[in-house]
């Protein structure tokens, strides 16, 4: 159950092996949460997060096997976790593929990857969280989306385009469930230093995984449906969004 601070008991991460819910998931098991269920196509990061939460708390983690591009099977993969690890409380959906801009988009088969695993797949997945709760009757709902699809950019608009699909989707989710006993939040990073950015040079107000996860789990207290992280990434957005198609393709960012 979710306590008087909104902090949940059990939480599923569609997407387990994410650096970003890993370090979400260690704030929550410091809480209250108790079980953990990593759902994802990698073992061997799922792993490492397991460990990682056990070494400092007694939390059960359980591993399964989860892929956001297999869309036939996401909705017996999610009906699963929730009958034979239920009732979970939480589910942060946090799947997703950078890409490689510069090949990626002459290929109609890596366009199809990207937006399967950034949008279709977290879409599908959603849904079936979503039916869920509502038989379940509560829970929480967090989306990792990105600021990357606020405005989608010439350098990398196929990730963007994708996550600007996720970002929209969920944020009405929210609004539909709002009523619903159904809580949702949709999560804005900026650049975030991690195994899928490794290589990249660094945007302006990067910042690690666990700083992510601190303002995720402040938001969760304040019970907030959108943030962006770090704050001040609003700022720059807000200003970056109404620039002329002119100006904004000469940003450097």
């Amino acid at each position: 159950m979710i306590d008087a601070n909104s902090m949940p008991q059990s939480v599923a991460v569609f997407g387990g092996g994410s650096e970003i819910a890993g370090e979400i998931v260690k704030l929550l098991v410091e809480k209250r949460c108790e079980h953990v269920v990593l759902c994802g196509p990698n073992f061997q990061s799922m792993e490492h997060i397991r460990s990682q939460i056990q070494s400092t708390s007694s939390a059960q983690v359980d591993l399964v096997h989860f892929d956001l591009s297999q869309i036939d099977d996401i909705e017996k993969v999610v009906n699963n976790v929730f009958s034979e690890h239920g009732p979970i409380d939480c589910s942060i959906v946090a799947g997703g593929v950078l890409g490689d801009q510069s090949s990626d988009e002459s290929s109609p088969a890596q366009v199809a990857r990207v937006a399967t695993i950034n949008y279709v797949g977290p879409a599908a997945t959603l849904t079936a969280v979503r039916n869920k709760y509502l038989d379940q009757g509560y829970g929480q709902i967090i989306v990792l989306s990105s600021v990357a699809g606020e405005r989608v950019r010439r350098s990398n608009y196929i990730y963007g385009s994708s996550k600007a699909a996720l970002d929209g989707f969920a944020l009405s989710l929210g609004e539909s469930l709002l009523e619903k006993g159904i809580y949702t939040l949709v999560v804005r990073p900026g650049f975030v230093s991690t195994k899928m950015t490794e290589g990249l040079k660094k945007a302006p107000l990067s910042q690690s995984p666990a700083q992510v996860a601190k303002d995720v789990l402040r938001a969760i207290e304040e019970q907030k449906e959108l943030i962006w992280t770090p704050v001040a990434m609003r700022h720059v957005m807000m200003v970056y969004r109404h620039l002329p198609r002119k100006i904004a393709r000469r940003v450097p960012f």
